[in-house]
């Protein structure tokens, strides 16, 4: 792990040193290729990679094609001539299992801001303990000086009490329609059900979707999305055993959840919303010589680039950065004024860890 985050950092530093020789006039049009980029900055080819991609993210450079230099499409402003001195403030749940997705998305975020207006602050909350959140938002409000605020997956009582205090924009999380803000997320629902949809059609009944620190109307989402297109009652017990509540969100309570899970239902697929629970599940699978796809199908509703490294590589949903990072910037173009919700859908990428059950592997889809 500190290999994986040290190598994010070193990317980051390069698309940075990059974006500095732009605003000098280092190069107009084009960008060298990755190798020259790697021997001009003593890094690796993934490395000079990584940082073309968080590049083109920001929008300042256009996507690679095979054997194609990157052309520069949005010159970047230089940070002392242009921001607005407005200050931001991000919201973030306080949780020790953030995903790479999530973590790249802020990182975008907070530059795009910073090249635009000013300072960023990032504060850490437990949206669940504090279920009045009024006094505490206005704090953090009047200590950073905020001008504008971004949340986090936060509660529906979190995102109300922010929307009539600042301009907001919200990534994912419960909102009410009638509040003024602007939400980029994608639908839980759509794709708990696009996943259903397919696993189902490749014969699968017993599909289990544990839910580790959800409320109870995503657990009655969950529920509903099992029971509509199913072609039979569950084959063992009742839907809601294959919608499991894990109340606490730790290692220990994990592993301890799979065998009995497993004992009672005895699922053929899997779809799991935590990348943190995809690791205690290959770990369950290891231990109890259950062979992924084979004996088990996996989907992870999130990607993590590292995850590549398993075997088997699962089958994974990404969330569309670039059009969130579009939405954003339209919504400082249009001075912060509230834009609703933008639906995106996430990005089926296709692994090993799907199949027919009881099939021979991850041919057989």
């Amino acid at each position: 792990m500190p290999d994986s985050i040290e190598r994010i950092t070193l990317a980051t530093k390069v698309a940075d040193t990059i974006e500095a020789e732009l605003r000098t006039g280092t190069w107009q049009s084009f960008l060298p290729g990755i190798r020259s980029l790697a021997e001009r900055y003593g890094v690796n080819h993934k490395t000079s990679q990584h940082a073309l991609t968080i590049l083109e993210k920001r929008g300042i450079v256009g996507p690679g094609e095979p054997g194609k230099r990157r052309p520069v499409i949005a010159l970047p402003a230089g940070r002392g001539s242009g921001p607005s001195g407005k200050r931001f403030l991000i919201v973030i749940p306080e949780s020790p299992t953030a995903s790479y997705e999530d973590s790249e998305l802020l990182r975008t975020f907070i530059h795009v801001w910073e090249q635009v207006h000013g300072d960023v602050s990032v504060e850490k909350v437990d949206y669940l303990r504090h279920k009045n959140p009024g006094k505490l938002l206005a704090s953090m409000v009047e200590r950073h000086a905020a001008d504008a605020m971004l949340l986090q997956m936060p509660t529906r009582q979190w995102s109300a009490a922010a929307a009539h205090v600042l301009p907001t924009y919200q990534l994912g999380g419960g909102f009410l329609p009638s509040d003024p803000l602007t939400l980029s997320a994608y639908s839980i629902n759509d794709e708990i059900a696009r996943t259903l949809a397919r696993l189902r059609a490749m014969g699968h009944e017993k599909i289990l979707i544990p839910l580790g620190l959800s409320d109870q109307r995503m657990r009655d989402s969950v529920h509903s999305s099992l029971m509509e297109n199913a072609a039979n009652r569950p084959p063992t017990g009742t839907w809601l055993d294959y919608c499991p509540w894990i109340s606490e969100n730790s290692p220990e309570v994990w592993r301890n959840f799979w065998p009995m899970i497993f004992a009672k239902v005895s699922p053929t697929a899997v779809i799991l919303l935590d990348s943190a629970h995809l690791l205690s599940l290959y770990g369950h699978c290891a231990a109890s010589r259950i062979r992924i796809p084979r004996d088990l199908s996996v989907v992870l509703l999130s990607w993590e680039p590292l995850f590549q490294w398993c075997d088997p590589v699962p089958d994974m949903l990404r969330y569309p950065v670039r059009s969130s990072v579009s939405h954003f910037k339209s919504w400082l173009a249009g001075g912060m004024k509230p834009l609703g919700l933008k639906t995106l859908p996430l990005e089926m990428l296709d692994g090993e860890s799907v199949s027919k059950p009881g099939s021979n592997g991850a041919g057989e889809r």
